[in-house]
């Protein structure tokens, strides 16, 4: 299991990678197979979404061209920031103003 910050996102036919690096740094890369992609759109993330945001990925690690993990849809977690604003729902005293 690995836990960190998604640095750079690459979208390739085949695959998705998720660099806990920037581009073009060595690190670890979670490979996402696109049926696993198609998968994870369904349930509302989006590569867009993903970069910049704190992750949690389970998977076993092997070596291909630096540490990877192959990740599954239910793989990967989605980790909430107490610096990131979430949007709130808004509650009844903010709709009488």
């Amino acid at each position: 299991m690995v836990e960190g910050r998604i640095g750079h996102v690459g979208e390739r036919s085949a695959r998705t990678y998720l660099d806990f690096v920037a581009r073009g740094a060595d690190g670890l890369t979670v490979m996402v197979p696109k049926r696993t992609w198609r998968m994870m759109r369904a349930r509302g993330l989006s590569a867009a979404s993903l970069e910049g945001r704190r992750v949690r990925v389970r998977g076993i690690l092997e070596v291909w061209r630096g540490p990877t993990l192959e990740a599954t849809a239910d793989a990967i977690e989605v980790l909430g920031e107490p610096d990131r604003r979430e949007a709130e729902p808004v509650g009844e005293r903010e709709l009488r103003r």
